[in-house]
């Protein structure tokens, strides 16, 4: 009895060690000052350098390199002649990579009503910049640029996971002079030219197309899916998912539509490929009500509710082999069981990832916009209106379906953000892709979106995140007790995981000596490497006032 006792209270006082994740091993950088938090990309090359590139008004592209023993080469700054360095947040970033054993970036700008795609390439060794290409130009008539930019072209760059074969699209929502609604290249890692294809429509039924996603497999094939719809005064008509397929030796697209999508609206989706299998997956968001299903994401109150398809396709026939809508019953129980909740789960869906047996990891995000009417006087005493949003990033859910999209597990991380910028559904898939934040040497980090949702390790199936120290070291998972982090400067970085019964978490940067101490991640820029075994991002550590910066790396 009196053994039992004893090893009872040995428990009870292991308890919190028991429950907290195992950590990590991580390496970082040399300090440095960071003057412009949210326009940095990281890229880990497959010679064991790190590019570290920063998009600047001053001084174009500075890139630091750092070797594999995480040695820092000195800065370069790569000016840019394409435009006025000046005009660099009017630029959007559609993608960094490797290929061809060098670093490439593409840039999309509009210079003077033509839409132009540029790629840098630069020297992996050095982080010098090589080569500066207009990729491809699109004249835009004043009367496209008229309805706030809804209906300008738009370029989409898509590199192959697994190789360093990429391609471009350009797609157009209306109807053009010429009636070209799309195009596609399809480029090799030396940027040739491989096939392209185009979808060219005069008389066309749908008044707009819109672009889902891409996929490029190697010199295989480029799938993509497009959302294309009619619409009135007063609601979508004739609507229709299309999947389409870009092959070597024939002459443009193949084209499959989706049966019964003809009533779908308001349409997002994401396209992954199961190597082992030889199939995509599309994930594929849409209002519930126009597809008769339940609702199981939820963006507002008075915004519309959403229901998620999956859709599994042969990528050359574009044959279906299995489709089916999501649902997670034991989520909801779960978070009605473990963070108290009293209504079901209605997270957006962030991205998804596909297991060797077809089983998929679908990642979730409690995430709710709200949006206020501004209105100020410029120097001329014009009055100016506009929008400020922000949002709160919710609680975490990852939910585990089986190959026929039966619930196998699901589980939920409270957690509370409050970031001063919209961010909606897919935005961990969709990376750190569009414009580049400007924001000053003392920034206010609830406008960098990259500080703020979280980050799914899939090597490990751990999550990464910021939060503050009260609500890391509390036990309690009632989502009602934690503090809702509107300082950022004020969190740490934390690791989570859960081993099919509880969630451990522990300081990924160590844990902080008091409140004038924190460690947080721009998460925004991570990175891994191909294999997927090494990850890479931004620590900032506050010690007081006095902000540093550091390059860190993971091996998972």
């Amino acid at each position: 009895m009196r053994n039992s006792v004893l090893l009872a209270i040995i428990c009870i006082l292991l308890l919190p060690l028991m429950m907290k994740a195992q950590e990590p091993a991580v390496t970082r950088s040399a300090a440095f000052d960071d003057p412009e938090y949210g326009s940095g990309r990281l890229l880990l090359a497959t010679n064991g350098n790190t590019l570290y590139f920063q998009f600047t008004r001053r001084k174009g592209i500075a890139v630091t390199v750092y070797d594999r023993q995480r040695q820092r080469t000195p800065i370069v700054y790569n000016p840019i002649r394409s435009w006025s360095n000046w005009r660099m947040d009017e630029a959007s970033l559609k993608g960094v990579f490797e290929m061809n054993g060098q670093a490439v970036v593409f840039m999309e700008k509009e210079i003077k009503r033509d839409l132009n795609l540029y790629r840098f390439i630069f020297d992996i060794q050095s982080g010098k910049l090589l080569q500066e290409d207009l990729v491809e130009s699109i004249h835009m008539p004043g009367l496209i640029l008229m309805p706030t930019g809804e209906f300008l072209p738009k370029f989409y760059v898509r590199k192959d996971p697994a190789s360093e074969y990429y391609a471009i699209a350009i797609f157009n929502e209306r109807r053009g002079p010429d009636g070209q609604r799309m195009k596609v290249m399809h480029y090799t890692p030396a940027h040739q030219v491989i096939n392209t294809g185009e979808y060219i429509s005069t008389e066309d039924r749908y008044h707009h197309v819109v672009f889902l996603d891409m996929y490029v497999d190697r010199d295989r094939f480029v799938s993509l899916a497009s959302y294309h719809y009619r619409e009135n005064a007063i609601s979508v008509k004739n609507a229709e998912i299309r999947l389409s397929s870009l092959q070597p030796g024939r002459v443009g697209f193949g084209h499959q539509s989706l049966d019964s999508t003809g009533d779908y609206r308001d349409v997002k989706a994401a396209l992954k490929y199961n190597q082992e299998e030889g199939r995509l997956y599309l994930l594929t968001s849409v209002h519930a009500k126009s597809v008769k299903e339940n609702n199981i994401m939820q963006q507002s109150k008075f915004a519309f509710d959403y229901a998620l398809q999956m859709t599994i396709f042969d990528p050359l026939s574009l044959q279906i082999k299995r489709q089916y809508f999501v649902k997670h019953p034991q989520l909801d129980d779960y978070v009605k069981d473990h963070l108290k909740y009293k209504n079901p789960y209605y997270g957006l869906i962030q991205d998804f990832y596909i297991n060797p047996d077809k089983s998929v990891n679908l990642l979730f995000e409690e995430i709710y916009i709200s949006e206020d009417n501004m209105s100020s006087a410029d120097s001329s005493l014009v009055n100016i209106t506009g929008k400020k949003y922000s949002t709160r990033l919710g609680e975490i859910a990852v939910v585990k379906l089986d190959s026929s999209g039966r619930e196998i597990n699901s589980y939920a991380i409270a957690k509370a953000q409050q970031a001063g910028v919209k961010m909606g559904m897919y935005y961990q898939n969709r990376g750190g892709l569009g414009k580049i934040s400007f924001l000053g040497r003392r920034p206010y980090f609830s406008s960098i979106p990259g500080f703020y949702s979280y980050r799914y390790l899939p090597a490990n199936g751990a999550i990464i995140y910021n939060d503050y120290a009260v609500n890391m070291n509390s036990m309690d998972e009632d989502y009602r007790t934690k503090k809702d982090v509107y300082f950022m400067s004020d969190a740490n970085a934390v690791l989570a995981t859960y081993d099919g019964k509880d969630i451990r978490k522990t300081y990924l940067f160590g844990e902080p000596s008091g409140e004038k101490e924190a460690r947080f991640a721009e998460l925004g820029i991570s990175t891994y490497s191909d294999d997927g075994k090494q990850y890479a991002t931004m620590m900032v550590e506050r010690k007081g006032r006095h902000l540093n910066a550091y390059i860190v790396w993971m091996n998972l």
